[in-house]
Parts: structure tokens; C-alpha cells; sequence
């Protein structure tokens, strides 16, 4: 398993800004068009900072030591590689990934459509246990989790049965306003979200009495697994749409179960292999 904190030279506690200082230095020295270049590493840097310059890769990547993606049964994990871009004359180099956000931190660029959807749940990590039986064919399996799902009250509006939800004064309903600003390089004009509705483009004209706007609230919740034939442990299953519900309708996140098998009285699982003892 690679160590991508190792790659990068920094501490599994750095911040944001120090993998961002490392990765930039690194993507710099072993550029395959530099004469100190080498291709594999650089795409092994490029690996490295895609997966921990993201807050949700990074902490799936931290608990599980993979990062998975796609649908149960396919544990797959792949990486972007982007190729470097320079400047005639210049020594810096940027990936293309990351151009976007050097820029607006620089000149603090961005649109709201492009930023995180902050009404989305979070998704959520959990481990469990099942028997070697449970592996020798596909299984469904129940479990209950407490999680926050949305309100059934106001069926997710956050708004109180009967009231009226409003457009946003402010935006007017876009969920963005303007925003003029003064550099060095003089003014412009930028798009920024909404502070009065946090760019929703809507306020409810009165809150839901049991959300308090939210439009989700803490319950537990019963949700099936199918449990994939030949499954072994700490393989994950990802299950769609069942992480914490979004805020106010928003999606909800999604479910990762880490597998662990039990050992067994006779059998022991050697790959696809059982041994008795």
C-alpha cells in the first residue's frame, strides 16, 4: 500500500498548506521535462496530492488506507493524473487541476456553482462484522443506524406545514450576489453565494417546528446491505444515498461499510481457499 504522506514528505498531521507547499516543490523537481525529472514519481506525487488535497479522500484515506470509489462489489480506486503546465520563460509549473484554485486564491476568483454543495449530508463510515458463511454466497443484511434523515414534518422544505417559502430578497432567488471589490490591478466584479440564504435562492416565511429549518433531524434508521459473495475483510461496500440527508432537500451522502470476517471454530479463509485445522 502506497504511503502518501511518505510520498509527499509530510506528517499524517499537515495541514492543507503544507501538502500544498510540498507538492508544488516535489512536482517541480521531478517534472519529466527537468533534467533531475523522473515520470514515475511525478505521477506518484501527482497520485499523492490528488487523494490528500481532498478533505473526503483524505479522511477515507486515512481510516481505510484506500480510497474507493464506484458501486459495491467493484472496489476500484482510480486516480487522475494531470500534466504539468509552464509558462515560456518561466520556471514554475502548475497542473492543470490545480490552475483553478491558484487563481483564486490569487485573485479570489470562483463562482458558487463551481464550490461544494454545502446542503449535501455527509457521508458516513461504519465497520461490520459478518461470519464465514455470510462470504460463501451473496447476503443481504440488516442493520439500524442513527443518522439524520429528513424531516417528516416538512418533508425536507424546512419550512413549517402551511407557510410559504419565499425567494430570497437578497439574490433574488439566484442564491448569488454581487460583489465589487478593489485590487492592486484595480476593480472587478465577482459572484459570491448569498449570505441571507447561503445560496439557496429561498428563506422559509416560518420555520419547521421540529427541524428548525433544517429540514432533517436525528433518527434511527434500518437499512439493508447485500452482502457480495467472496467478500473479504476490510474490502468496502459503498451504498448510495444512505449517509446523513442533505440540508433542506439537498442530496444526502453515502454509507461506506468496512468488512470484517469473523474467524471461524474449524474453517480459516486462506484467499478463496479454506483450510481445516
Amino acid at each position: 500500500m502506497k504511503d502518501y504522506y511518505k510520498i509527499l514528505g509530510v506528517s499524517k498531521n499537515a495541514s492543507a498548506e503544507e501538502i500544498k507547499k510540498a507538492y508544488y516543490k516535489l512536482a517541480h523537481q521531478f517534472h519529466p521535462d527537468k533534467g533531475t525529472g523522473d515520470g514515475t514519481r511525478f505521477k506518484e506525487i501527482n497520485e499523492a496530492y490528488k487523494i490528500l488535497s481532498d478533505n473526503d479522500k483524505r479522511a477515507q484515506y486515512d481510516r481505510f488506507g484506500r480510497v474507493f470509489e464506484g458501486t459495491p462489489g467493484g472496489f476500484e480506486s482510480p486516480f487522475e493524473f494531470s500534466w504539468a503546465w509552464q509558462r515560456p520563460g518561466t520556471d514554475f509549473e502548475f497542473a492543470f487541476g490545480d490552475l483553478g484554485e491558484i487563481m483564486e486564491e490569487i485573485f479570489d476568483f470562483g463562482s458558487p456553482q463551481k464550490r461544494k454543495d454545502l446542503k449535501r449530508g455527509s457521508d458516513i463510515r461504519i465497520d461490520l462484522a459478518i461470519s464465514l458463511e455470510d462470504t460463501l454466497k451473496g447476503k443481504k443484511k440488516e442493520i439500524s443506524l442513527q443518522k439524520l434523515i429528513s424531516c417528516s414534518r416538512c418533508l425536507g422544505t424546512g419550512a413549517e406545514p402551511g407557510s410559504k417559502i419565499n425567494e430570497c430578497f437578497s439574490c433574488r432567488g439566484t442564491g448569488k450576489v454581487q460583489q465589487i471589490k478593489k485590487t492592486f490591478f484595480g476593480s472587478y466584479t465577482r459572484y459570491i453565494v448569498c449570505p441571507e440564504c447561503k445560496g439557496e435562492g429561498y428563506r422559509p416565511e416560518k420555520l419547521c417546528n421540529v427541524c428548525r429549518g433544517e429540514g432533517r433531524i436525528s433518527r434511527e434508521e434500518n437499512i439493508e446491505i447485500f452482502i457480495p459473495a467472496g467478500i473479504d475483510s476490510n474490502q468496502i461496500i459503498k451504498v448510495a444515498g444512505k449517509g446523513s440527508a442533505g440540508r433542506r432537500g439537498g442530496k444526502a451522502g453515502d454509507l461506506y461499510v468496512r468488512v470484517q470476517v469473523l474467524p471461524h471454530s474449524v474453517f480459516q479463509r486462506r484467499g478463496d481457499d479454506l483450510y481445516v485445522y
